[in-house]
């Protein structure tokens, strides 16, 4: 099956289990027109940066805080997302969210996390 692995390169950890992958992962790239001294133009193209909307069924308190500490990171983070390909990618967590929810009397966790390829 597979697994979407984050954390800092060589300590990447299983994100818990219960994902829902965004439909569609935002590919975007930036470009940049100057003109110069002479009234030329110039043209810069920046790398494609890839973004992944996730989101994961009703979370214990663990896995959450699991996920709260990568986001408190203040690194550039190594990111394997299998479900869509076995590349891996340095990222850094652009968002973070969670509500908290009833289940069967328990409290869970409904956890949201954007994730961003760095240039």
């Amino acid at each position: 099956m597979p697994e979407i692995l984050l954390g800092i390169s060589g300590s990447e950890v299983k994100l818990p289990k219960g994902v829902r992958v965004g439909i569609s992962v935002k590919v975007s790239k930036k470009i940049s027109i100057s003109e110069m001294s002479d009234g030329s133009e110039r043209v810069s193209f920046s790398k494609i940066k890839r973004k992944w909307p996730l989101t994961w069924k009703p979370l214990f308190y663990n896995d959450k805080q699991a996920l709260e500490d990568l986001h408190a990171l203040d690194a550039v983070l190594h990111f394997q997302n299998q479900y869509e390909s076995p590349r891996w990618y340095d990222v850094h967590i652009s968002g973070f969210g969670h509500v908290d929810v009833m289940v069967a009397g328990v409290e869970k966790y409904i956890v949201t996390m954007d994730i961003e390829e760095v240039p």
